[in-house]
């Protein structure tokens, strides 16, 4: 049976990809004007958005599902490891950084999991963060579409082939591959595929859980 609402008419995207501050980010790039992703002000409740999984912004076409940034001019709240919602002076959203960093984790877990897809981008290679939210989107089944940056070299692109093997790759500049993704037909091809054995599965043995052991074996 096919899955609900993988090609409904407004799905519900995550962005996976690195963060920066501002305009400079290149979720921007996506979302044209719209800059949902930012949010923030003075209202504590409006800035405990950034942890509510469930919370996401009409952007016409689709909705924007994640992740969500503290706004602030100063960019207080961005930096390396903050996903952009660091521990900060200007807000404070939590009282610690461990506790800052465990709301990011179990939002942005949720938010792959309820999305009807993944859109990422990987323009460099110590992406660490996003590889693994690729890896979260392929345990829940979301689909995945990949666009490789210009600044990978071939080398660090053929580097990222296993990165590569998690959704569909993606050609163009930022707006015309996310214009690709959200086409219904597209979605409707992309639905997460069974596990390849790679034609092991009738030459391996089977073990106690079904799946084919090794065919290595030590003496």
């Amino acid at each position: 049976m096919e899955p609900e609402n993988i090609w409904c008419a407004r799905p519900r995207v995550y962005f996976a990809g690195k963060i920066s501050h501002g305009a400079g980010d290149w979720r921007m790039a996506a979302l044209g004007r719209n800059r949902p992703a930012s949010v923030g002000g003075s209202d504590i409740n409006d800035l405990k958005r950034v942890f509510d999984p469930n919370y996401a912004v009409d952007c016409g076409g689709f909705l924007y599902h994640g992740p969500f940034f503290v706004a602030c001019d100063h960019g207080c709240a961005h930096g390396p490891a903050t996903h952009g919602a660091g521990h900060n002076d200007c807000t404070e959203v939590t009282k610690d950084v461990e506790t800052t960093r465990e709301c990011v984790f179990q939002a942005s877990l949720a938010r792959i999991a309820g999305a009807d897809f993944v859109f990422s981008y990987i323009n460099e290679t110590d992406c660490f963060g996003t590889i693994f939210e690729l890896g979260a989107a392929r345990k829940a089944r979301t689909p995945i579409f990949l666009l490789f940056g210009p600044n990978l070299t071939p080398a660090q692109r053929e580097d990222l082939w296993f990165v590569a093997r998690s959704g569909l790759v993606l050609g163009g500049n930022i707006p015309e591959a996310f214009e690709r993704a959200l086409a219904p037909d597209e979605r409707r091809t992309r639905q997460p595929d069974e596990p390849l054995l790679c034609g092991l599965k009738s030459e391996g043995r089977a073990g106690l859980d079904g799946a084919p052991q090794a065919l290595f074996h030590t003496h």
